[in-house]
């Protein structure tokens, strides 16, 4: 469940673990649904959902910090555990979806590309640069795409589209294929998120924390321009 959240209150975003001597706890586990409802709880949330009949079920518990838990339970409102349960939702179908990591190979060559945004600036890049007519994220991108994330896939693509491609098309050479076989993996991957039916928000997200994970956490900035690249290549959001 630690993970299910990332380490934070999902309500108030403060951390659940501090460093002393060694690794502290500050979460408490909280039941979306109360595990012994009063007669004005039972009441309350009589017409509600219920994630599972069993509510010491992990579907039924989230961690929060004791003092969300504290506003959580006294008094229960039915706006506040809409909320919740609609958070808890979306944080069991996110890592449903994430856990298919394994399930997906991807291409070497794209650490070299990595390791070419981390430890250099790229000589070429300034005059690489795309001019801003040439995006295509307006025409993929829908509401469930923040205007934040819009402006980063937008930032990242002028910055280092052609100088990527130029990279895949070096690397390409030297092992014939490598960077279709590439594309293929990740529009794999991207239509499996796609069909899950989560947001592209979190599309996006998942595409960023994939190249993550399957370079062992090289550099979560980077894999984000990589995700941009393959935005504006067609593999995702298309």
């Amino acid at each position: 469940m630690y993970d299910q959240v990332d380490g934070i209150c999902p309500l108030c975003a403060k951390p659940l673990m501090y460093d002393k001597t060694k690794k502290e706890k500050v979460f408490e586990i909280a039941h979306i649904y109360p595990l012994n409802p009063t007669p004005s709880e039972l009441v309350l949330l009589k017409d509600e959902e219920v994630l599972s009949t069993d509510l010491n079920h992990i579907d039924n518990l989230i961690l929060l910090c004791p003092t969300c838990h504290t506003k959580f339970d006294k008094p229960r409102t039915v706006a506040e555990y809409k909320k919740l349960l609609a958070l808890k939702k979306r944080l069991i179908h996110k890592n449903k979806v994430y856990g298919q990591f394994n399930a997906y190979k991807i291409e070497e060559e794209i650490n070299v590309v990595l390791e070419m945004l981390v430890s250099e600036v790229p000589s070429d890049l300034e005059e690489n640069k795309l001019k801003y007519d040439a995006l295509r994220v307006s025409e993929k991108a829908d509401n469930t795409l923040t205007a934040l994330t819009r402006r980063d896939i937008e930032n990242d693509v002028v910055d280092y589209f052609i100088t990527i491609k130029q990279r895949f098309v070096d690397l390409n050479k030297s092992r014939t294929g490598s960077f279709d076989l590439l594309s293929s993996q990740v529009k794999t991957f991207y239509t499996e998120l796609k069909v899950s039916g989560i947001s592209q928000e979190d599309i996006f997200d998942g595409i960023i924390e994939w190249f993550n994970k399957k370079t062992n956490n090289h550099s979560r900035p980077a894999c984000r321009i990589i995700a941009s690249f393959f935005v504006q290549n067609c593999e995702v959001l298309s």
